[in-house]
C-alpha cells in the first residue's frame, strides 16, 4: 500500500484490489467531494472508506460529499469538525 495526495485529498492506496481509502491530512477545509475513482500513473482506484479520524480536527471544513462507493466509515471521523454543515451521502 502506499498514501498519495490526489486533487487535495489524502489517499492509502492498495494496488492488489485497487481500492482507495480517504486518510488524515493536515488542512482538509471548505468543501469537499470525494470521488467515486481516483487514478494515479493510468490505475483507477475504487474509493471504498474513510479512514480512522481521516477528517479529525478539521476545524474549517464545511461540507462534505461521500460517494456510494464507500462502505465504511472509520470511528471519529469527523470528531471536532466544529464547522461541518452538511454532509451528502
Amino acid at each position: 500500500m502506499k498514501e498519495e495526495v490526489i486533487n487535495g485529498i489524502n489517499y492509502r492506496l492498495n494496488e492488489e484490489t485497487l481500492t482507495a481509502e480517504v486518510i488524515k491530512k493536515e488542512g482538509y477545509e471548505g468543501n469537499i467531494i470525494i470521488p467515486e475513482t481516483v487514478v494515479l500513473n493510468e490505475v483507477t482506484y475504487r474509493v471504498t472508506s474513510i479512514g480512522e479520524r481521516a477528517f479529525f480536527r478539521c476545524d474549517l471544513l464545511n461540507f462534505i460529499t461521500i460517494p456510494n462507493s464507500v462502505m465504511s466509515i472509520g470511528k471519529r471521523a469527523f470528531e471536532n469538525c466544529l464547522e461541518l454543515e452538511t454532509v451528502i451521502l
